[in-house]
């Protein structure tokens, strides 16, 4: 008896554990949100007018700027050595239409996101979180939900 629930224990963690690592698809899936994200901070640090940039504080040799338009906010450091190097910190989109794939803010549920990215990495009553593609520290997408729909995307980087 001992050994047969070992067995179906075992059996269930090993599915836990399987169930719980995304398709090749939903790797994809997972890569292309996270470089959508990339590209489109990219696109308002590019296209942000000048005098709706702000500059935040200075950290270390780096200063903090940032931009805010309608249903868009994205940080990033710049060095004064380098100004044309912009490293991201972070973007949050709460504009409704489409966002990537067959995601629309406005409109997925939390189940049209599982199904295209997985199980999420981390998750709370009106939020999905998944680690970003950076190895050597902490990055990640997460999106939250209002009346069970989409209402934001917020990706946040690496400054270290």
């Amino acid at each position: 008896m001992i050994k047969s629930n070992a067995v179906f224990v075992f059996a269930l963690v090993l599915a836990n554990a399987c169930g719980a690592a995304p398709s090749a698809e939903q790797q994809g899936g997972r890569e292309i949100v996270y470089r959508f994200g990339e590209g489109y901070t990219q696109a308002a640090i590019d296209l942000a007018a000048p005098s709706k940039v702000r500059t935040l504080r200075a950290e270390a040799a780096l200063v903090r700027k940032e931009f805010r338009g309608s249903g868009i906010a994205a940080s990033w450091l710049v060095s004064p050595a380098a100004p044309g190097k912009q490293a991201p910190i972070a973007l949050r989109v709460s504009r409704p239409g489409h966002l990537v794939s067959d995601l629309y803010i406005g409109t997925s549920s939390p189940a049209d996101i599982q199904k295209q990215l997985g199980a999420p990495d981390e998750s709370g009553p009106n939020w999905m979180a998944y680690r970003g593609l950076a190895e050597i520290c902490s990055d990640k997408f997460t999106f939250r939900f209002g009346m069970g729909k989409l209402s934001e995307v917020e990706w946040d980087w690496c400054t270290d």
